[in-house]
């Protein structure tokens, strides 16, 4: 299945529910998988408060689509990236209770030709608190990836693109981060 978004969505006008319906996605724990491709069409969307589902599949993707002036619990745009994640701006803040990280927080796919800008802030540092730019943990392949402009706070281990790698960067860069 291919979906493909023919607008810019703008969550107070259109219900996120109503938003993840047209995705595939009931918004409940057996069903935020999503394993099709999710193909934004160069579109925005904004005011988004929680990634947009919790896990992509080995066979799913999520590609060019631009979140902008959100601010997003855990991850801007999944839990756990299994699949595809391309050409996706995430411009927001990301508040994660725990560990977090500007697109994805575990990484076993691929992410490519991405760029986190914006701020991960945590209200309180506890133990063991790990934020990364791109992906908290990767063990997949980020490919020509960008963090700039972004601030990381109140954590105990941050990365730029990750904080963790035991898969492949290629290509990334950092730049004016504090």
């Amino acid at each position: 299945t291919y979906t493909t978004l023919e607008d810019d969505i703008y969550i107070q006008k259109t219900p996120l529910d109503k938003f993840l319906s047209f995705l595939g996605l009931l918004h409940t724990p057996d069903s935020d998988y999503l394993s099709t491709t999710f193909d934004g069409n160069g579109h925005t969307i904004y005011n988004l408060s929680r990634p947009i589902c919790f896990s992509v599949e080995e066979d799913g993707a999520i590609k060019n689509i631009d979140i902008n002036e959100s601010t997003i619990e855990k991850a801007g745009i999944c839990e756990i990236n299994e699949g595809t994640l391309e050409n996706i701006t995430v411009e927001s803040t990301v508040i994660p209770s725990e560990d977090g990280a500007g697109l994805v927080e575990l990484n076993n796919g691929l992410i490519e030709n991405c760029t986190f800008k914006g701020e991960i802030l945590r209200e309180h540092v506890e133990a063991s608190q790990q934020i990364g730019g791109i992906a908290r943990s990767n063990s997949g392949i980020i490919n020509n990836c960008a963090v700039v402009q972004s601030t990381i706070k109140s954590c105990t281990d941050a990365g730029g693109v990750a904080c963790t790698n035991t898969g492949k960067i290629i290509d990334c860069y950092c730049s004016d981060l504090t």
